[in-house]
């Protein structure tokens, strides 16, 4: 006999990772399943699933979201949503920059902030970041790169003063997604890259370790 299923949240469930992660739990978990646009999910997941559609970058909207989540007991949150403008720094408008810091790291940040306030909202928080850009210089992704290094920052820094929550970093190198541009590094000089759903499968596995470390790499093929 089976338990009841968990309330798990997925913010960034459009595609890529949590789009592969939302279809890896769909008939274990009810979900909720956030994101810009919502439209594209419709067809797949319906009722107990919820879609709530959701611009990250929107602050006078962040506290709505929260209180969202606590209207559906998420037990665990995971965090996916990520991007930012590729080009020179310089090069790109500053409202662009801001985009990228919004929903990279202020949101997220004020996210775990809202929840950590109120310790028995979750018994789980994942950020999905970056093995690229946290550990070294990218190139053409400034703003993006600066933003997950914040984030990394932020989620130690809380390990460390509070070792009894479970506040996890999830770090993959370069996914075949529609996020990584054709004009981008990796697929310029042909790197392998990682499937998106043979990730979701194992940040799954991770995340249902007790044991498991709080900070999982990922590296690149």
């Amino acid at each position: 006999m089976t338990g009841p299923m968990e309330n798990i949240a997925i913010l960034g469930a459009s595609r890529g990772l949590g789009l592969e992660l939302a279809k890896h739990l769909k008939s274990s978990a009810n979900l909720f399943l956030v994101a810009r646009n919502i439209e594209s999910l419709k067809a797949e997941f319906s009722a107990p699933h919820t879609l709530q559609p959701f611009d990250f970058t929107h602050e006078a909207q962040w506290e709505n979201l929260f209180q969202q989540l606590k209207s559906h007991n998420a037990q665990r949150i995971v965090y996916c949503a990520g991007g930012g403008p590729y080009g020179d720094y310089a090069q790109k408008a500053w409202k662009d920059h801001m985009w990228a810091y919004n929903l990279n790291f202020l949101f997220p940040a004020f996210l775990l902030h809202s929840c950590l306030k109120e310790s028995k909202l979750f018994q789980q928080f994942i950020y999905v970041g970056s093995d690229i850009c946290e550990a070294r210089p990218d190139p053409k992704a400034a703003s993006y790169s600066a933003s997950k290094h914040a984030m990394k920052g932020l989620l130690t820094s809380i390990q460390s003063e509070a070792p009894e929550l479970d506040v996890r970093l999830f770090s993959p190198g370069y996914m075949d997604t529609s996020m990584l541009t054709p004009n981008a590094k990796p697929r310029q000089s042909q790197m392998s890259l990682l499937s998106p759903e043979l990730v979701a499968k194992q940040l799954w596995q991770w995340a249902q370790s007790p044991q498991g470390d709080r900070h999982k790499i990922l590296p690149s093929i």
